[in-house]
């Protein structure tokens, strides 16, 4: 019986693919000869092997993997310099042929990277600046110069690595500084814009603007440490509020009518749905009495501290606190209730029903169009249909 091809496939397949690449490009000669045998024994021992862990050990054990990938690399070898030696040979400018043969290479790429992110095998916000290096140098291998010219060129522009990211990092840069700005955090948009300012003072100060990747990074990594506390403070601060208003808005929605139907209490039998509400009811003052205390002495605010604070003022505007301006109200009201053994009034019970039937409880309309601006900002970075394809539920 053989592996099932489940687990073969994965295995082989990336094998498969290269094989069929060298196919593609009609190479032949005795280091593709080997490289074919090399995949047929392997192939031969998926059909005659039930065990797939033997499987994969003999493999191991016979080197198959690795003698695969030195025949491919001796098989893509000799094809260049095959292809290299033809014009020359012919009488041809041999400098042509080795300027054709580079950029079919690129031009291979340029089509790989949209298959890739098609198939799911690489994320269109990581092609995308990689698709972007690749044309360029397509087309400057395209606008008439020479193969030296050319290999100048790529170097003084800073293309040469490109496809390491160096010439295309400062537009991810540019990008975080953009997605800080949308977010509207300040802690966040000054290190994004302290980095951002760091690349440009490398890059005046380098050859052809083109910073060294090592010096770069370690700058980026020191000022990251130097920001790091006040995003840890923002963060915090953010943080412990916003549980605190979790805490207050699930103590006042325990008393309503709509509560044993909610997620947040509804189980699979009456009783234990009556359990959870109850815990909400009578717990939940202690804890909104503790979580206040470890926000006043960790970040030295109380709750009416919390509503005149930054985090809050942005957090509001960038819609980050989802309830309503009624129900905030609503907590307000219900916090000096939240004591243990209080409980609501009657009528701030009747008016969060009231908010929850006319769904006026969250910002469901700015929400959603914050959503879709996100979305829209992603695709305008990434291309069209990329927040689709790299966030596919």
């Amino acid at each position: 019986m053989p592996i099932d091809r489940m687990f073969a496939d994965p295995m082989l397949g990336t094998f498969r693919t290269m094989a069929a690449e060298i196919r593609d490009k009609r190479l032949t000669g005795a280091a593709v000869d080997a490289m074919n045998a090399e995949l047929a024994r392997m192939e031969r021992y998926a059909a005659e092997m039930s065990d797939f862990n033997a499987f994969s050990a003999r493999l191991m054990q016979e080197g198959c993997f690795q003698k695969f990938s030195e025949h491919y690399g001796q098989a893509l070898a000799d094809g260049a310099r095959a292809a290299a030696q033809a014009p020359a040979a012919a009488g041809a400018d041999p400098d042509a042929g080795l300027l054709a043969q580079t950029l079919a290479a690129y031009e291979d790429a340029a089509r790989r990277y949209p298959a890739e992110v098609a198939a799911g095998r690489m994320k269109a916000r990581d092609a995308a600046p990689l698709l972007r290096a690749v044309n360029a140098i397509l087309e400057l291998g395209r606008s008439g110069v020479t193969y030296p010219v050319f290999l100048r060129l790529l170097v003084e522009r800073g293309l040469d690595r490109a496809l390491e990211g160096t010439a295309v990092v400062r537009d991810a840069l540019a990008a975080d500084v953009a997605w800080a700005e949308e977010l509207q955090h300040p802690v966040e948009l000054a290190l994004r814009r302290a980095v951002l300012a760091a690349f440009d003072e490398l890059a005046a100060r380098a050859p052809f603007g083109v910073p060294d990747a090592l010096e770069l990074e370690l700058r980026r990594q020191r000022l990251e440490w130097e920001y790091a506390p006040a995003l840890a403070r923002w963060k915090a601060v953010h943080r412990r509020w916003a549980q605190l208003f979790d805490l207050v808005h699930d103590w006042l929605d325990a008393f309503t009518a709509f509560a044993p139907h909610d997620a947040r209490w509804a189980s699979t039998s009456a009783a234990e749905t009556q359990r959870n509400l109850r815990r909400t009811q009578q717990v939940t003052p202690f804890r909104v009495a503790q979580h206040e205390r470890i926000l006043r002495e960790t970040c030295g605010l109380g709750w009416d501290d919390v509503f005149r604070h930054e985090t809050y003022a942005v957090a509001w505007h960038t819609v980050d606190l989802a309830l309503s301006a009624d129900k905030v109200q609503q907590l307000v009201a219900a916090r000096p209730l939240c004591v243990p053994g209080g409980r609501p009034t009657p009528a701030l019970i009747a008016a969060a029903e009231d908010l929850r039937a006319r769904r006026a409880d969250l910002r469901h309309a700015e929400l959603e169009a914050r959503a879709q601006r996100m979305r829209a900002r992603y695709d305008a970075l990434h291309g069209a249909g990329a927040y689709a394809r790299d966030f596919a539920s």
